[in-house]
């Protein structure tokens, strides 16, 4: 019975060298000691000499320069319904969540050449109603146009409030018209 406590100890003791060890190469590794993305390091390089060792390093906005970044790769992957969210478009797609929000009442893509396209107007919705039709593309709202816009910026223009107008423009291509 004496043993038993001993192996205990030992267990714990081993354990304990086991986790610290681990932790404490977790803590004293460092980036350039991260055999990962070769690419991610050249972004991270980029990134300290213009925060660190450019000439106007002052008048560089941290947070405009990770937004521009995010927003660059984004676009560069080319997933219509992937995008970036800023911290405003993010609070208005939880709003819609919550159920405060309706839309227009139509099921929207974006195609091959990033034309936002209706897939289909539901039934009884707004969209029904003003005449929107499956294949439907929408090239402005409230007279914006969407050639730069994604998905998730088209679907947030398009809904709020029961009753809010929003004013579509919309191309029907089998007429080849704007309607």
């Amino acid at each position: 019975m004496t043993r038993s406590p001993k192996i205990i100890i030992s267990f714990f003791a081993i354990a304990f060298i086991f986790v610290f060890s681990f932790a404490a190469g977790v803590l004293v590794g460092s980036p350039a000691d991260y055999e990962g993305d070769a690419d991610l390091k050249a972004v991270e390089d980029a990134w300290r000499i213009i925060t660190e060792d450019y000439i106007d390093k002052d008048n560089v906005d941290t947070g405009e320069l990770s937004r521009v970044a995010i927003e660059a790769m984004m676009d560069l992957i080319d997933d219509p319904y992937s995008a970036y969210l800023n911290a405003q478009a993010w609070h208005e797609s939880m709003k819609q969540l919550e159920g405060t929000y309706e839309g227009i009442g139509a099921e929207i893509t974006v195609d091959e050449d990033g034309m936002v396209v209706i897939i289909a107007p539901y039934v009884g919705s707004p969209a029904e109603k003003a005449g929107i039709k499956q294949g439907d593309k929408i090239i402005a709202v409230d007279g914006v146009s969407t050639e730069d816009m994604n998905h998730v910026d088209v679907v947030l223009k398009v809904r709020g409030p029961k009753g809010t107008p929003v004013t579509l423009t919309v191309f029907r291509p089998e007429e080849n018209r704007n309607l």
